[in-house]
């Protein structure tokens, strides 16, 4: 049997007993007049607290994946501004190469070339991430800003 099987048993007390003994999980419901409606009650409350258990374990999947999401772009905030100065070194230092008149042998040129380009490239990526936090930030904003009342008078009615 499944671990999250639910067992729903009925019977006299006697039975249940012997029942209860061996299988202490199972839900066991004594015979009694109207029985049958209790059992279907049972059987939704059962369903419902199997759905939101599910929705529960869903819901902590998804907060240790933001989680870690959000780790993830906290480190690499706090490693922007090192970034930033290593890219602005390597621009100024391949630029006053290239651009100072000593002569370089061409595959010398055609390196520092390469490595101001690939500066270059990092320092859009750089620029590309603290774009998509200043927008976060911005939105971060404006949802504290709102009232329950304008959320709920911008939602669609179904």
């Amino acid at each position: 049997m499944h671990p999250d099987s639910v067992v729903c048993a009925v019977g006299d007390e006697e039975s249940l007993e012997l029942v209860r003994a061996v299988h202490g999980t199972w839900h066991l419901l004594p015979e009694c007049s109207g029985w049958n409606k209790i059992l279907f009650s049972l059987a939704d409350e059962v369903l419902r607290r199997t759905a939101a258990e599910k929705r529960a374990r869903e819901a902590e999947i998804t907060n240790l994946t933001q989680k870690r999401f959000g780790i993830l772009g906290k480190s690499l905030l706090e490693a922007r501004p090192g970034m930033v100065n290593a890219l602005t070194t390597l621009l100024g230092n391949a630029d006053l190469i290239l651009l100072s008149g000593e002569p370089l042998p061409d595959n010398c040129r055609e390196n520092v070339r390469t490595i101001h380009n690939m500066a270059l490239r990092l320092n859009e990526i750089v620029q590309r991430l603290s774009s998509i936090e200043n927008e976060m930030e911005l939105s971060e904003r404006k949802s504290h800003l709102e009232t329950p009342e304008m959320r709920m008078a911008g939602t669609p009615k179904t």
